[in-house]
């Protein structure tokens, strides 16, 4: 890679140092190596509040929010070029923190964004989609939070669902871009529990059957639809799985039951080796199952398949990183010493080993660098922050208050429309108000609204006699629920509602309504219909 750095400080970029560039490079097997990153160049993330982003790892440099603007907008927007102008200098400060950290120990096995490396940059659209459009999930897993699990955000953090921005509109726009994709990555929650995730399978299947579809899953649903589903694409499966003991394994998964997932594992890895795809395992390395990492590998290396560890930053009582660094070097003793008793003749093999090596490098310049586990602290903390039930209130104080203002803004609309026509009606002399104003759905708009006028008449008109006042408004209230029931002409009801309010003012009507003459309405209601029948 051709060196970037001189005057790019002036330029309001920050790039990364060189040799330390260099030295990633040298370990990057694609022969992609232009761009430290490809994501913002071939990638689009859109997550549980129809936020768009680069990648998962980035998760405070927002594209745009869905359905504000179409994903053909957000795509093209000015944004992505903003944040592609930053990797081409090798600044990775537009919210890559996780990356850069990871680099700057130099634990590029950890670094994402080696992941993108391998997707063709096509200029035009993206090559990858991943998708996080919903939370539904079945499982309440001890490291996990409301933002992956709709059980724990209901009875860990004690708040309703938020509301899904997505809907068919979305899956009618991504029309655009399916056929350009050669791998779509699905997340939750659960995938397998996610309504929208199989209409849109349906269209990658339908519109692009080459695409590559990898589903992170926890391994608990399999059914018909989802064999079915299977058989009708090309899926990469990515298993969560933290423990092969049976105890361990549900206490940390709860509410999974450990036969029934083995069962599943062995369905998905069969359906996998069939495909020609891909089937890994992915493993959360916590304070409760370190010890278990190299049982882990071995089932792995069992299956014939490969093994990943996700890391964990929270919460503190889970993550390796809260022991103190007189654990963690035991750890990376017991790690070296298992290592070596494991096989590494075939490919999978091999990767698992250096799977467990780049966990242990990760590890020990975790304890051996006292300014860098200060930044691991504050970027934990950071992250923390977006879990607390506090920040997750926020949100949905934020989504009830836009809820109701939508609500409020259409009712005022819809008011002053209707009260526009009823006055142009009058005004033109016209006998008739247009039939849509009194639909069934608008009737009890209509009572509000005419109760509402009706106690602003008996206010002003009797304020130093409040029991007057009280007696004439349940008066008046009573006499418009007959007017609106008209339970004795049923058959003429709407016909009458449209004549009356056509012809009298409001005030006119709460007048006669005052005098209790609604029999005196509807006679000259009746009369003057049967005089119009006359003359016809």
């Amino acid at each position: 890679m051709k060196s970037q750095n001189n005057g790019l400080q002036n330029d309001g970029f920050h790039p990364l140092d060189q040799e330390l560039i260099n030295e990633y490079n040298s370990i990057r097997l694609s022969p992609n190596k232009e761009y430290i990153c490809y994501a913002p160049f071939t990638s689009l993330l859109f997550n549980v509040h129809g936020e768009a982003y680069a990648c998962c790892e980035n998760p405070s440099y927002k594209y745009a929010v869905y359905p504000k603007e179409s994903i053909h907008d957000i795509w093209f927007g000015k944004r992505v070029e903003i944040l592609r102008e930053h990797i081409k200098r090798n600044d990775l400060n537009l919210g890559c923190a996780a990356c850069k950290n990871n680099l700057e120990i130099k634990n590029f096995g950890g670094v994402k964004a080696r992941f993108y490396d391998y997707t063709r940059n096509t200029g035009k659209y993206p090559v990858r989609m991943e998708f996080q459009l919903s939370n539904f999930c079945n499982l309440e897993c001890i490291m996990c939070d409301g933002w992956s699990s709709s059980l724990l955000l209901k009875k860990k953090c004690r708040l309703p669902q938020f509301t899904n921005p997505y809907d068919d509109d979305f899956v009618n726009q991504l029309e655009e871009f399916i056929p350009h994709l050669e791998q779509a990555f699905f997340v939750g929650g659960e995938p397998f529990m996610i309504e929208l995730y199989y209409k849109i399978w349906e269209k990658i299947v339908e519109s692009n059957p080459s695409c590559m579809i990898s589903v992170q899953t926890n391994g608990t649903i399999l059914n018909q639809k989802v064999k079915a589903l299977l058989e009708k694409g090309n899926f990469e499966i990515n298993l969560s799985i933290d423990s092969v003991r049976k105890e361990k394994y549900e206490k940390i998964r709860k509410n999974a039951v450990f036969e029934r997932t083995m069962q599943n594992i062995d369905y998905f890895v069969e359906y996998c080796k069939r495909k020609n795809t891909i089937f890994q395992f992915t493993t959360c390395p916590m304070q409760n199952n370190w010890k278990e990492i190299p049982e882990l590998i071995g089932f792995a290396n069992h299956k014939d398949v490969r093994m990943l560890f996700h890391t964990v930053l929270y919460p503190r009582r889970f993550t390796l990183f809260g022991f103190s660094q007189f654990r963690l070097k035991r750890i990376n003793q017991y790690l070296g010493k298992e290592l070596h008793k494991l096989p590494g003749e075939i490919y999978n093999e091999r990767f698992n080993k250096e799977s467990i090596q780049m966990l242990m490098y990760q590890i020990s310049h975790f304890y051996n660098d006292k300014t860098r586990k200060k930044e691991w602290s504050t970027y934990e903390k950071e992250l923390n922050r977006y879990n607390t039930r506090e920040h997750l209130l926020k949100l949905k104080k934020k989504e009830i208050k836009d809820t109701e203002k939508r609500r409020r803004k259409e009712l005022v609309k819809r008011f002053t429309e209707e009260k526009m026509q009823l006055k142009q009606s009058k005004k033109i002399g016209i006998k008739k108000v247009k039939y849509e104003l009194y639909h069934a759905e608008d009737k009890n708009y209509l009572i509000r609204y005419f109760r509402r006028e009706a106690g602003k008449y008996c206010f002003k008109r009797y304020f130093y006699q409040p029991v007057k006042m009280v007696t004439l408004l349940n008066t008046v209230n009573t006499k418009l629920d007959e007017l609106f029931t008209l339970h004795t002409k049923p058959e003429l009801a709407e016909d009458m509602v449209l004549t009356v309010f056509s012809n009298l003012s409001l005030f006119s009507i709460i007048k006669s309504l005052e005098k209790d003459s609604l029999d005196q309405l509807f006679e000259g209601y009746l009369a003057m219909k049967k005089k119009g029948n006359d003359k016809k």
